[in-house]
């Protein structure tokens, strides 16, 4: 098992991340390692900041998106994230399942994309969380710490303050959290099959 050594956030904006690769990890490239490792990021914001040097691997510094890792590996990120407070707060109406002062869970809906990015400057989630609380502004991705795809539907936490937000990171990385997936079928499948094209 993969595990991560700390989580440390060295102030409002950097963030410093340690793992340590378990030993009978599978051979795999670092882009790939990270994004599962720490998916509040996508696989495309790790690869800019390991060609920005922003990534260790046991002390040396990594620029290759494509690089191996190998088990044992000592992994040490430390990324600059800045507050979302430019993207626009949109009102939208969707169902918070639970919401304390640490945390909220939102049921978001298929078609939803959950990131403002190119081709979805707007109606995101991120939107609607910034118009739902403003202070959000003042945390990375307004506190959003995972993804769904847009076509996806299903529960997602949202850390409401610097500390939730590290522990639900830490936790993810951990894989402490536990994720369900359901794809609901209409008709009789008659045999196993696997199924490798977009369905919905």
């Amino acid at each position: 098992m993969n595990t991560i050594s700390s989580v440390e956030e060295l102030d409002d904006y950097r963030t410093e991340y340690h793992w340590r690769v378990a030993p009978g990890a599978s051979i795999v490239r670092l882009d790939k390692w990270l994004a599962e490792h720490a998916p509040e990021f996508s696989r495309s914001q790790w690869q800019r900041w390991i060609r920005e040097g922003c990534v260790l691997v046991d002390g040396e510094p990594i620029h290759s998106p494509k690089h191996a890792l190998l088990p044992g590996a000592e992994v040490v990120a430390a990324v600059t994230i800045e507050p979302v407070c430019d993207d626009r707060p949109e009102p939208r109406i969707l169902p918070v399942v639970f919401e304390d002062d640490h945390l909220l869970v939102l049921d978001k809906p298929a078609g939803w994309v959950v990131h403002p990015g190119a081709g979805h400057r707007s109606g995101t989630l991120m939107n609607w969380l910034l118009a739902y609380d403003a202070a959000l502004s003042n945390l990375p991705r307004a506190g959003i710490v995972h993804r769904l795809d847009k076509e996806t539907s299903g529960l997602m936490v949202v850390a409401k303050t610097p500390v939730a937000h590290q522990q639900l990171v830490a936790a993810l990385a951990e894989r402490t959290i536990a994720r369900r997936y359901w794809a609901i079928a209409v008709g009789r499948i008659e045999r196993k099959t696997t199924v490798s094209a977009p369905i919905g």
